[in-house]
């Protein structure tokens, strides 16, 4: 069986990333509107009693479903600092790690 190369196992990893970020927006929305408590314990959280980056994610994404932005703030405050950095690696997953903004121009 010969190896996928380069592009393709790089495509799997980013598609990985998509599913797993479909799969906590699926979780969190089961959450919020069927009143299933699916949340583990922070390992962070229980050690050294300070919220990791990732604490409150899954309430911040059920309330914005439900349409409640004020509370989810209130419920994830580290959204100021995760949210911009989702953005930036969904643009560059859909982009590709190459895409400039400027058009390039090649010379043979």
């Amino acid at each position: 069986m010969r190896h996928p190369g380069p592009g393709r196992s790089r495509r799997f990893v980013e598609y990985s990333w998509i599913a797993l970020g479909i799969l906590v927006v699926a979780l969190a929305c089961v959450e919020r509107w069927w009143g299933v408590d699916l949340r583990i314990p922070c390992l962070w959280r229980s050690v050294w009693d300070v919220p990791c980056l990732g604490c409150g994610a899954t309430r911040f994404v059920g309330l914005c479903a439900g349409g409640e932005l004020t509370a989810a703030l209130e419920a994830y405050p580290q959204a100021w600092i995760v949210l911009p950095a989702a953005i930036w690696v969904l643009v560059r997953v859909v982009r590709g790690p190459g895409a400039t903004n400027s058009a390039r121009v090649v010379r043979r």
